[in-house]
């Protein structure tokens, strides 16, 4: 065989492998996280949303967006603020404006000081959250 033949396919295999590698990598980002302590950690947030505890609406939200942004920021996404992250990890949600419309709703809690939501609004952002979450692959 003519060297320069081994070297091609040595090169289109180990450029192969570097591209499977990238690619694998970027599919599971945030799967180093153990996945138990994951998912009890957002079950604990879910439980703390009560049914007529308003209270609880808006703390249940700072939480899951808190915990989405821990997830981010331990995936890798880059950016200075949960908003550049959400941009940065866009391309992984099935639904990125749902994504964006819990963020947002999280946003209103924290900088509106009589904001108000109920419990059907409070259960949409949570499951805006969790399926964020899910498209991670931490759920």
């Amino acid at each position: 065989m003519n060297s320069g033949l081994i070297f091609f396919i040595a090169f289109v295999l180990l450029l192969g492998m570097g591209l499977f590698a990238f690619v694998s990598r970027q599919k599971s980002r945030v799967m180093t996280l153990n996945k138990t302590k994951i998912q009890a950690k957002w079950l604990k947030i879910e439980q703390s949303l009560i049914q007529g505890n308003q209270p609880s609406y808006h703390l249940a939200i700072l939480e899951a967006d808190k915990f989405l942004d821990f997830i981010l920021r331990a995936g890798r996404f880059s950016g200075e603020t949960m908003g550049d992250r959400l941009r940065s990890a866009e391309k992984h949600f099935k639904n990125p404006n749902a994504v964006w419309a819990a963020h947002k709703i999280r946003n209103q809690i924290a900088h509106e000081p009589d904001f108000e939501i109920n419990y059907g609004q409070a259960m949409k952002a949570m499951l805006q959250f969790r399926g964020a979450l899910k498209d991670l692959g931490v759920l």
